[in-house]
């Protein structure tokens, strides 16, 4: 699980490049500070070497391996057809079951091969 900080002005998200006065925000405002938390999976890839983390609210345990080896063919630039996910055991996980089908909890590391 990732945290991270949020900014809320009047109920909106702020920007990281926004500028205060350009969007209303005067002296003496009140600006909320909320700490947010957003699953993470991380991937590592033996081919390359590298640890990738895929995040976001699509990783849900309901989330199908399909979907996850997708997001992470996108970031990699493997094609689909040319890699494997594993479990940290090294059992191998097959497109058509989803995450919870084997035990995954968020924040594990699963092996590109």
């Amino acid at each position: 699980v990732r945290h991270f900080r949020e900014l809320s002005y009047a109920g909106a998200i702020l920007r990281d490049t926004w500028v205060l006065t350009d969007v209303g925000i005067t002296p003496s405002s009140a600006i909320c500070c909320l700490l947010k938390r957003e699953p993470v999976v991380r991937v590592f890839s033996a081919v390359t070497g590298e640890t990738l983390s895929v995040s976001g609210t699509v990783f849900l345990l309901s989330t199908s391996v399909a979907r996850l080896m997708t997001l992470v063919s996108q970031q990699c630039g493997l094609p689909v057809s040319s890699f494997r996910l594993s479990s940290p055991t090294g059992l191998q996980l097959y497109d058509c079951n989803r995450l919870h089908d084997y035990a995954i909890d968020l924040g594990m590391a699963f092996l590109v091969q």
